[in-house]
């Protein structure tokens, strides 16, 4: 993992794009690199060309060809330790996803996911 906040990459994938444009903003003023996918598909294969230099992967629950849960062993048999925050707008049971760094609820403000992605990445 890259050592310092403005060397870190971000994959944000959410089918809602004012959903994405916000978290993206908010990430880039805290200095992360920020990668973005509008679908599940599109991301495992951003993942896959940028395997090594993504440190972390903030997952929509709901989209609508692969919902996260399906898509995280799909993100698992690329890289077995891969830093995934789940984020959705349903609540989510403590436990339901084993091995994620944390559950984002959404809406979020700006401040806690910054805190929440520093937080997952050690930062």
């Amino acid at each position: 993992m890259n050592n310092t906040t403005n060397e870190l990459t971000v994959l944000l994938v959410d089918d809602e794009e004012m959903v994405r444009l916000a978290m993206s903003t908010a990430l880039s003023h805290a200095g992360f690199i920020v990668l973005e996918s509008a679908q599940a598909n599109d991301a495992l294969d951003l993942y896959e060309r940028h395997a090594g230099r993504i440190d972390l992967i903030v997952l929509d629950l709901v989209m609508p060809e692969m919902w996260g849960d399906e898509m995280l062993p799909k993100l698992r048999e690329i890289n077995p330790d891969v830093r995934v925050v789940v984020c959705s707008g349903f609540d989510i049971k403590e436990g339901e996803f084993e091995g994620v760094e944390a559950i984002i609820k959404k809406p979020v403000r700006a401040e806690k996911l910054v805190r929440i992605i520093r937080d997952a990445l050690g930062v």
